[in-house]
Formats: structure tokens, sequence, C-alpha cells
């Protein structure tokens, strides 16, 4: 039960930091959203400012939980670096 334990708990964390870096996604999508609503234009750079500084956070904590490897295989996939090289 130990052994098993032991074994699974390095895919655990990886798994959650893979869930931050999609969640850090999800929150930057939120600038694209806000400025449909009906919202104050100063509410709307508030949260504009907020999504972009609080996704950047949960990105980099995620790419820290999973580790190196991990990180480097997103720069080879990463869609900006795909147009940067266009």
């Amino acid at each position: 039960m130990c052994t098993h334990e032991k074994t699974n708990h390095p895919t655990r964390i990886k798994s959650i930091g893979l869930v931050l870096i999609t969640f850090s996604w999800i929150i930057y999508g939120i600038i694209f959203i806000t400025p449909f609503s009906s919202l104050n234009l100063k509410i709307k750079a508030l949260i504009c400012t907020i999504s972009y500084c609080s996704s950047h956070v949960v990105f980099w904590t995620g790419v820290l939980i999973v580790g190196k490897e991990v990180a480097n295989k997103y720069k080879v996939m990463s869609l900006l670096r795909r147009f940067m090289r266009m």
C-alpha cells in the first residue's frame, strides 16, 4: 500500500500542475470576453488587468509544479512561438 502511494504521488502533483496551466488559459480568456459585457469601462479595465496578472501567476505556479521538462515541451508547442517563426 505504501509503495503504490509513493509512485502515485508525483503523478497527482503533475496533474495538478497541468490543471493549473489549463486553468490559466481559461482565466486569460476572460480578457477577450470582458469588452463585450455591459460593465463600466473602469470595471472592464480592472477585470482585464486582474485576469492578465492572475493568469500569469497561475500559469507559472503550474509550470513550477510540473517541472522543467514539461515547461520545455510547452515552449515547443506554443502557438505564440509558431506565429513568431512565421
